[in-house]
């Protein structure tokens, strides 16, 4: 008869699947949710201030857009929107001056 096959010490399959520290990753999407809530209520404040300077004296018209950058660094409905504004504003500009649109391409 041969000898019994001593069993393998192996490492519980849970015990390599944990973090190092558990609080971590609660911890890191915390602050994710802190920092967009913080910029969301300072962008929304800034184009309601603007939204002010429509019917009191102000810049409102370099203020909404301001707002608007500044929320377009955390949401895409920002980005979309500001990218808009920027091309009516364009649009406006060009009306205004009377020319025509800017050559494409480099300039020679």
């Amino acid at each position: 008869m041969s000898p019994p096959i001593p069993p393998v010490a192996t490492a519980p399959a849970q015990a390599e699947q944990r973090p190092l520290v558990p609080s971590l990753s609660l911890a890191i999407r915390l602050a994710i949710w802190l920092r967009k809530g913080l910029i969301l209520v300072l962008g929304l404040s800034v184009v309601a201030v603007g939204v002010v300077m429509l019917v009191t004296p102000g810049p409102a018209f370099v203020v909404i857009p301001a707002g608007l950058a500044i929320l377009a660094t955390e949401f895409y409905w920002a980005r979309r929107l500001l990218q808009t504004v920027r091309q009516r504003i364009a649009e406006r500009v060009r009306q205004t001056l009377g020319g025509s649109d800017p050559p494409s391409g480099s300039p020679s």
